[in-house]
């Protein structure tokens, strides 16, 4: 929830402190046609990654992520389709 103008993001939680967050904020128009208001790719180097998003519109948003573990800039799968 936007109040401020700011957005405070923090993720915790991965299994390898390694590779890097692939990030993305969303409105509520935004979530299904996948229209970003602010997307990043954050370096992980401990044990959680923290995001400070400035200048947003008062509102509720959603945060999709990946952990691009090996760094390709993308979610990869296995070989029937499984990320």
């Amino acid at each position: 929830l936007a109040q401020d103008g700011r957005v405070l993001v923090t993720v915790t939680g991965f299994k390898a402190a390694s590779g890097q967050v692939l990030i993305a904020l969303y409105d509520e128009a935004g979530w299904s046609s996948e229209q970003a208001v602010r997307d990043a790719m954050l370096p992980i180097a401990g044990e959680s990654v923290t995001w400070s998003v400035e200048g947003v519109k008062p509102g509720r948003y959603g945060v999709k992520l990946v952990h691009d573990v090996n760094g390709d800039g993308k979610m990869n799968f296995n070989a029937v389709g499984i990320p």
